[in-house]
């Protein structure tokens, strides 16, 4: 079992790190393709038949139980972008990170570790986008006996562009409110709705449609106001709001469609 789980550690490190080192030739779409190696470096010069050029260059190095790359490409209005990357491997631990910088300055990470033996292993990951959402992962693997548990969870907090319906969260968003159709629960955070669920031993909260009947005191981002029959309904995605009271205050409940 152990030489199988090391081999799919470093295959895991060798995807995270992308220390890949493509073939020179013409590229498809341009009017040439230069590329050339230099010890540990490697450059490349890309140019399209409309005369724009992108020029590249990378480096890598593996050894001693670590491994580093770089890159970074310009192109001919001046602006560039880079990636780098690192991953350390050994006494039965993984780690590894990778940073990205677009053009437009904006950048995006990711990082994670895995630890293995004694008839275990773990993961995490975390992932940082360019807006401030962050994501995170964990799993457990656990064999003995010719048989496997794994265990998986998720979590997304932050940016909420990031979460659609279907998708699953095992943490409900900091400054939820909990909202009610009859006696069933429902979790609502910045227009999103989330239903809970017991599973493997923990809650699990998907995200859904609007419940029709559940009423909230804010509505969401990018609503619409539409007439219907006389009657002003609030719309966004395919949900309407339609305005009511409740102890005195101005409340919004999900309706069906009006016809």
């Amino acid at each position: 079992m152990k030489p199988l789980l090391f081999t799919k550690i470093f295959f895991l490190m060798a995807l995270t790190c992308g220390v890949v080192f493509a073939r020179g030739g013409r590229a498809s779409g341009t009017s040439f393709a230069r590329s050339g190696s230099y010890g540990s470096v490697r450059q490349s010069t890309y140019q399209s038949s409309a005369g724009t050029t992108v020029r590249g260059t990378t480096v890598a190095n593996a050894g001693d139980g670590q491994a580093n790359y770089s890159r970074q490409a310009t192109g001919s209005g001046g602006k560039s972008a880079s990636s780098s990357g690192s991953a350390t491997y050994g006494d039965g631990q993984a780690n590894w990170s990778r940073e990205a910088t677009g053009p437009n300055g904006k950048s995006a990470e990711v990082s994670g570790s895995a630890t293995y033996g004694d008839g275990q292993v773990n993961v995490s990951r975390q992932a940082t986008g360019p807006n401030g959402g962050t994501a995170s992962s964990q799993g457990r693997a656990d064999y003995n006996n010719g048989q496997v548990t794994v265990n998986r969870g998720a979590v997304v907090v932050g940016n909420q562009g990031v979460v659609r319906v279907g998708s699953t969260v095992t943490r409900l968003p900091a400054g939820y409110t909990s909202v009610y159709v009859g006696s069933t629960p429902y979790y609502y955070h910045g227009g999103y709705y989330y239903q809970s669920a017991y599973v493997s031993g923990a809650y699990q909260y998907t995200v859904i449609q609007p419940p029709v009947g559940v009423t909230v005191y804010e509505l969401p981002s990018g609503t619409t106001t539409q007439i219907v029959g006389g009657v002003s309904y609030y719309t966004v995605e395919g949900a309407y709001y339609r305005p009511t009271y409740v102890s005195g205050q101005v409340g919004y409940v999900v309706v069906a469609r009006p016809q």
